[in-house]
């Protein structure tokens, strides 16, 4: 039964891997995406949660969850990006491009100068991934597109706060 236990978490992975395959088949925005999108992002914290709460985490858990996370990120981009493409203003796109290049800028350049990449778990950076994921739940209501600039604005946040550990961790190193 033990051993069982051990793998529980990396079989809600697998899950979450199965779900995000059979989203690439699904109507955008349809119930049954929906259901299956939110199953697939729930899992995420699931498997984690049971890996710390049955003390089965694993390299391979590890490695399983980064390839299904990746995995997952690619589908729902190329699924939903056409979609928000059309409906949010040119404006917001404006801000999304800023946040990535700025993210990118602080990953190569953290990679570089340390040999590692590096983001942290900060609460601003839950909250844009928690933020990112209901995106599709509600951008058809009113208040999709003011979602999607506190979104926005959440995440520029986090890169920021980000960018200004990297370089305060430059520094504590040096000293």
């Amino acid at each position: 039964m033990e051993n069982i236990k051990k793998h529980i978490p990396n079989v809600v992975t697998s899950l979450r891997i199965v779900g995000t395959f059979i989203l690439i088949f699904l109507q955008p925005m349809s119930a049954v995406f929906l259901v299956v999108y939110a199953f697939s992002g729930f899992s995420d914290v699931v498997d984690g949660y049971l890996a710390r709460k049955l003390k089965a985490e694993s390299e391979l858990g590890s490695k399983l969850d980064s390839a299904a996370d990746l995995l997952f990120y690619a589908v729902s981009l190329i699924k939903l990006l056409p979609l928000l493409w059309a409906r949010l203003s040119r404006k917001i796109w404006i801000l999304v491009s800023i946040i990535v290049v700025l993210r990118l800028f602080d990953y190569i350049y953290f990679a570089i100068i340390y040999g590692e990449l590096s983001s942290t778990h900060s609460m601003l950076n839950k909250m844009t991934s928690v933020g990112l994921f209901g995106i599709p739940f509600l951008i058809n209501s009113q208040i999709g597109n003011t979602y999607c600039w506190i979104v926005a604005f959440i995440s520029l946040a986090a890169t920021l706060y980000e960018i200004h550990n990297h370089s305060k961790f430059k520094k504590e190193r040096c000293t």
